[in-house]
């Protein structure tokens, strides 16, 4: 017979998620932030091993194959993320969007960060804008790329609420989010905060981010 036993862990971590466009060259400034103002319902990783698997003809000793691997590794991750943005405002922005204000403004960040990089390639600049994804309940942060399919829906169940889920490739990681990240954030939020919102609270808020 045996036991486990467990012990108690406080839960130290923030949970936080954010994606950032950056400038193409140094310092990389914050051209637009957007923190989700709920927890993803579902934020899935997907890294794939990039190994091919030769099987030919062996010795008797093997059951006649003999197995090869190619291996290349592991790939970056594929992030599949999806929720809501909810109905009510938020701390995350200092209480300024409604939920559905914040599903738009989603939306018209990932067209800006499109038209960006457009504007680049047909000034034949070959330095892109960045998008980054901030995981810091997980201490993860990387550069993607959305692909496929954005859909936002809504249904009659929760006909206020709009729900979203886009996939982002992951092309490399970064150590840490800039630190510049936690300035953007406060200077967006105490731009347009309620007075109902204390400034020690926002600035709390930026000294958790920039420890990170």
């Amino acid at each position: 017979m045996s036991g486990f036993l467990t012990v108690k862990a406080p839960n130290l971590h923030l949970a936080l998620y954010m994606l950032s466009i950056r400038a193409p060259e140094p310092p990389y400034l914050a051209v637009d932030t957007f923190i989700f103002p709920l927890s993803p319902q579902r934020l899935r990783k997907v890294s794939v091993a990039m190994s091919t698997i030769y099987d030919t003809a062996g010795p008797p000793i093997s059951a006649g194959v003999t197995r090869s691997a190619d291996s290349y590794g592991m790939s970056p991750f594929m992030y599949e993320i999806e929720g809501t943005t909810g109905w009510d405002r938020h701390l995350t922005d200092g209480f300024i969007l409604t939920g559905q204000q914040a599903i738009q403004r989603l939306q018209q960040m990932l067209f800006k960060y499109a038209e960006l990089n457009q504007i680049q390639r047909l000034n034949n600049n070959p330095n892109g804008y960045i998008l980054e994804f901030g995981d810091f309940f997980n201490k993860e942060f990387y550069q993607v790329e959305p692909i496929g399919p954005i859909e936002i829906n809504s249904s009659d169940r929760a006909p206020l609420l709009q729900y979203f889920r886009m996939r982002l490739a992951g092309i490399q990681p970064i150590a840490a989010p800039i630190t510049a990240t936690a300035l953007d954030l406060l200077a967006i939020a105490l731009a347009g905060t309620p007075a109902a919102v204390s400034r020690t609270t926002l600035a709390f808020t930026a000294l958790v981010l920039a420890s990170y």
